[in-house]
């Protein structure tokens, strides 16, 4: 009962971002308990699409230019559009789309530039560290970059030839945790922010 009245407590990005958190633990497990290549890709699949919703939506949110905006909005559709004609007509499990993965990476890395360049271009400079989102975009800069080209590599270094090669997923892996702890800050500072002074989480547990 106290994590759904946290969930509600705090902001709009921290929720968004939470969901996301939620949808990519499913398609890790489905990875884990699943055998079937198949089935385990359309979790990732679908997380991928919904991953360039969510981050869109929170990045549109704090872009201050209806054009820049606009620019996120018609490239996301793109990308959202495209996808769905490629899962209709090849199929969501025919196998790992690694390319809307790098896709997300590479755009997802453009929004934080574009966020912090207008951040630091307003004449009204709040502490960011004490914001959620510095903590949303710092995750995204200590995984989409270094990531990146292992999955533009994907087909090459899942299957390798050399067993050297399984310890790049062991710095994925890392950098995904330390990407998961940032957001996780992230969130924590989401939720003492959105809670009123003298709110009690005790009173409101059942």
């Amino acid at each position: 009962m106290a994590g759904i009245i946290l969930f509600k407590r705090i902001d709009a990005d921290s929720r968004v971002v939470m969901l996301m958190l939620v949808g990519s633990s499913i398609a890790q497990m489905a990875a884990f308990f699943l055998k079937d290549n198949h089935v385990v890709w359309k979790f990732f699949n679908l997380y991928a699409v919904t991953d360039a919703i969510g981050w869109a939506y929170i990045f549109i949110k704090h872009n201050r230019k209806p054009a820049t905006r606009s620019i996120i909005v018609s490239i996301v559709s793109a990308q959202v559009i495209s996808a769905v004609y490629l899962f209709l007509k090849k199929g969501l499990g025919a196998r790992f789309y690694n390319e809307y993965v790098c896709l997300n990476s590479l755009l997802e890395t453009v929004w934080v530039m574009i966020f912090f360049y207008e951040h630091y271009s307003s004449e009204s400079l709040g502490p960011l560290e004490k914001q959620s989102m510095f903590w949303f975009c710092l995750g995204i800069l200590i995984y989409s970059p270094t990531t990146y080209f292992l999955f533009v590599f994907y087909d090459r270094v899942k299957f390798p030839a050399f067993p050297e090669y399984a310890h790049l997923w062991k710095i994925h892996d890392l950098l995904n945790a330390l990407m998961y702890f940032t957001f996780m800050i992230g969130i924590i500072i989401g939720t003492k922010n959105n809670i009123k002074p003298g709110y009690d989480i005790g009173e409101h547990q059942s």
